[in-house]
């Protein structure tokens, strides 16, 4: 929990009541709470989450009426955003299966990405990590069934950043459950985790996505189909589009490992992505 007078001097100063925890990461605690009568979420950050989510509101700021959630007030150590009541994208596979789902989640990101946020016209001090820092997380050998994987993820994202495409902000996080419907029906963007790279990257997570559904993930038919979606949004390559999905599979795979937590279906959606390229 944040320090007691830490988190009274965030609810006095944004004239906050009725806070109900909603979860505790090891990023932020989150609370639902109202203001001015309204819903609203709070998120104060851990220490952590400072260094690791501190940006987001700047994001989620510029990402206002692009499709990301309505920022109600932010600071370095919390984030007061307008109340999504839900469900998340993923409902839209049970519901109306994944193929619109993964048409909703590619119409957000053209909304996300139209025009495109460049480094330049991002504020002073918004000092945004880079895709390549990121990628960074794939030097690491793994166990000996994934070795082999992480050391191609490392070949072809050397590649993909040597002939980058055009570069923008980005989500940096966007699935299925950072996809969320609000009050009046529309999908909105929360949770990013915003870096400056590559706009092909903004969907590579969403190929190996929902993480558990491995007849989902790893059906190279539906990668293909979902691939020359998205690039469309993105006005990219779809090979591309597969191969950062399949680097990004394996940055993933290397996050658990170093976490120690599962890996889930991703080593099968990151094979099948490497076969295809």
């Amino acid at each position: 929990m944040p320090p007691d007078s830490e988190l009274e001097t965030t609810v006095a100063d944004w004239r906050l009541e009725n806070l109900r925890l909603l979860a505790e990461t090891p990023t932020s605690h989150v609370y639902r709470a109202t203001r001015d009568g309204k819903d609203c979420v709070l998120k104060v950050f851990t220490d952590f989450g400072r260094t690791y989510e501190g940006l987001s509101g700047v994001a989620l700021g510029l990402f206002c009426g692009r499709g990301g959630v309505d920022v109600l007030a932010h600071s370095p150590a919390a984030l007061l955003l307008d109340y999504l009541p839900g469900p998340d994208l993923g409902s839209v596979i049970t519901e109306h299966g994944d193929d619109e789902a993964a048409r909703l989640a590619a119409s957000l990101l053209s909304d996300l990405h139209t025009p495109a946020l460049p480094a330049p016209a991002l504020p002073t001090g918004a000092d945004f990590p880079q895709l390549g820092e990121r990628f960074l997380a794939l030097n690491r050998d793994g166990p000996p069934e994934l070795a082999g994987l992480i050391t191609r993820a490392r070949e072809v994202a050397s590649d993909l950043l040597a002939a980058p495409g055009p570069q923008a902000l980005l989500h940096g996080d966007l699935h299925h459950q950072n996809i969320l419907r609000a009050g009046d029906g529309r999908w909105r963007l929360i949770d990013p985790q915003p870096i400056i790279g590559e706009r092909t990257y903004d969907a590579a997570n969403l190929l190996s996505n929902p993480r558990d559904n491995r007849c989902l993930i790893a059906d190279p038919e539906r990668i293909r189909r979902h691939a020359h979606l998205y690039a469309r949004a993105l006005e990219t390559d779809p090979n591309r589009m597969i191969a950062f999905g399949f680097v990004h599979a394996c940055v993933s795979i290397c996050w658990s490992l170093e976490d120690q937590t599962s890996v889930h279906e991703r080593p099968a959606a990151a094979a099948t992505m490497l076969a295809l390229l």
